[in-house]
């Protein structure tokens, strides 16, 4: 009899993996036409140092240096995202089409597994089943082709959202078949995609938690039950917190970035994040304007924009705790939101208040919930229509084709701006007037690609003159670009100030010394190095600027001394070394300034021209 049942099953079971072939098939396809038009761009900002500044992915023969080698911070204490940015170079070395084409791959892999995670959940319910695969199949296509995953799929380097949330979907799925199928292997599975999650990206953190609401909501519905049969795999998902923390404390650098107390107050944080979850809810409805960065610190303090923010959120919590209250499946979307967007909603990042990468797998949550809602209400009109589960396919399909269309010109639209790093910058400089970062980059890109030092200040002029939390760093590049262009009485004026905004930031009064040295003031120069010195006693560097100031000044013995203690700490400081070569020359000490000039070049190291001549013309005159 089972045999019976087993070769009854076996037809649908073929019907049902040739439909999830076809899927997968049709996601592929329609991740690489509405994301494909960034194809041909060039690496932008991170990628740079991700990828060709990143030594440890040029080579797999030593896989210890690739998971635990890197070093720079988008992915420090992220292995498996260096993995996947090696096993890219191996295939395409250079070549950033190569490694876009890998993250369409993976968008394309994580919304089949939401397809196939959502079929199996929509079809344990007498609503849904008969229509279930459609219902997953129009989410995983809406998710998408929508406009909010353009960051995380056209940015290379944010690969590390969209593998992190593949791992998370993994989890979650592998979880739901394990119930349904009773079969512990999936559970090990589960708990694997956890782990691999937690190498990844740090938004897998909170994945046992949503496993523990999936099962309480709406796989097992009975918290009693579900704690008692799944405790050992709610567990076992936890450990997956201890790779995460070994991870987190291997990319401490990250850390100057993150917290409480870093230029942003708790009242700002609170209201700038009220309002950015208001914000991001509106997007998933309505995904107009996209803007690729906010700005540090951005903050919102408007009063009215705060009102409607408030509003829309507690709205939105109302009704989760509502749903949540009554124990309907329609709170776990709410629920999965509230985790994915948990951790940088409560902990301040200054340089990213804002971000639209992080609703990349938030988005997914909110399209189930208005998808399934919908329908829900379509179904309400069955006083009036006879629905018949082809007329329920046929009348879902005519309204949301045209969505997924529109939406879909809109991502082809919008990847078209990760072309090149130009384009981002004015594309949200655009519909961002106010915000620093798009001038100041647009600015260096003038100043280091095209060599206009014109735009470039002008850019930093405009830069300047927002006054925001990028002023001092504005007034550093635009006065150390007009000393490179003998500027000096503006670059002066420009370091000055941004000494003004932040006084202990000692290397702005390194540059403003020496740019007093050039101009002959030097009892102003030693001043502010006498600062820095009191700011930071142990700094070298301070040393080596106030000897320069006291050579430039006539003072040769009390610079000499401070080159050799100098060098007394640190025998290969090359700079030191070349500063008492002059300064020996000057005092007409012959044979150390040869001895410091030998090891100079014996090192490979360059020596001025200068000093050169100098000596040779002395041995020239002893030969004599």
């Amino acid at each position: 009899m089972k045999s019976e049942v087993l070769h009854q099953d076996l037809p649908v079971r073929r019907l049902r993996v040739r439909f999830t072939a076809f899927v997968a098939i049709l996601l592929v396809v329609v991740a690489s036409v509405t994301h494909g038009r960034s194809l041909r761009g060039e690496f932008v900002f991170d990628d740079t140092g991700a990828i060709l500044d990143n030594p440890s992915i040029h080579s797999l023969t030593s896989l210890n240096a690739v998971l635990f080698g890197n070093k720079f911070t988008t992915v420090a204490g992220r292995p498996m995202l260096n993995l996947s940015l090696a096993v890219n170079y191996a295939w395409s070395g250079t070549h950033p089409s190569g490694y876009r084409l890998f993250n369409y791959a993976i968008h394309a892999a994580g919304a089949c597994l939401l397809f196939c995670f959502l079929r199996r959940i929509l079809g344990q319910f007498s609503q849904t089943s008969a229509v279930a695969a459609s219902l997953a199949l129009t989410i995983s296509v809406l998710w998408c082709v929508h406009p909010l995953t353009i960051n995380a799929v056209s940015y290379i380097v944010q690969r590390g959202e969209s593998l992190a949330s593949l791992c998370y979907l993994a989890v979650l799925w592998s979880f739901v078949k394990g119930v349904q199928t009773s079969q512990r292997g999936w559970f090990v599975a589960s708990v694997l995609a956890a782990w691999l999650g937690s190498l990844t990206k740090e938004i897998v953190a909170t994945v046992p938690l949503a496993v523990i609401a999936l099962d309480m909501l709406v796989v097992t519905r009975d918290w009693r039950q579900a704690l008692r049969n799944h405790w050992r795999v709610y567990l076992s998902l936890m450990t997956a917190w201890v790779p995460l923390a070994l991870c987190m404390y291997a990319s401490q650098d990250r850390e100057e970035s993150v917290g409480y107390g870093m230029g942003i107050t708790l009242q700002n944080h609170i209201q700038t994040q009220v309002w950015a979850v208001a914000h991001y809810l509106r997007l998933i409805v309505w995904p107009n304007p996209l803007i690729f960065d906010y700005g540090p610190e951005f903050t919102v303090t408007d009063t009215r924009q705060l009102l409607m923010a408030g509003v829309v959120l507690t709205g939105f919590l109302l009704l989760l705790v509502w749903l949540a209250v009554r124990r309907s499946p329609l709170a776990f979307p709410g629920l999965m939101m509230c985790l994915l967007l948990g951790p940088t909603s409560v902990i301040p990042i200054v340089t990213q208040t804002v971000a639209e990468h992080r609703m990349y797998l938030a988005s997914a949550c909110g399209i189930t919930w208005l998808v399934v809602v919908l329908f829900l209400a379509f179904k309400r009109l069955r006083p009036l229509v006879t629905w018949t589960p082809e007329s329920q396919r046929f009348a879902f399909g005519m309204f949301w084709v045209p969505v997924a269309l529109t939406l879909g010109v809109l991502t082809a639209q919008r990847s078209e701006v990760f072309l090149t790093a130009d384009s981002i910058w004015n594309d949200t400089l655009r519909k961002q007037p106010t915000n620093q970062r798009p001038y100041l980059n647009l600015g260096h890109a003038a100043r280091d690609i095209r060599r206009d030092s014109s735009a470039a200040l002008r850019m930093y002029g405009q830069a300047i003159a927002i006054q925001g939390p990028l002023t001092r760093h504005a007034c550093e590049v635009r006065g150390e670009l007009l000393r490179n262009l003998g500027q000096l009485e503006p670059a002066l004026e420009d370091f000055s100030r941004a000494i003004a905004l932040h006084p202990n930031i000692i290397d702005d009064r390194y540059h403003r010394a020496a740019i007093l040295r050039d101009l002959g003031r030097y009892d102003e120069a030693t001043r502010d190095l006498e600062e820095a010195r009191r700011i930071d006693p142990k700094n070298r560097t301070t040393d080596l600027v106030l000897g320069s100031v006291y050579a430039a000044s006539g003072k040769l013995l009390p610079a000499l001394e401070l080159f050799d203690r100098l060098l007394e700490r640190d025998p290969e400081h090359v700079a030191a070394r070349r500063r008492r070569a002059s300064v020996y020359v000057r005092l007409n000490r012959w044979d150390d300034a040869q001895r410091e000039i030998r090891r100079l070049q014996r090192a490979n190291h360059a020596v001025d021209p200068k000093l050169l001549r100098a000596l040779e013309n002395h041995l020239a005159s002893l030969s004599k």
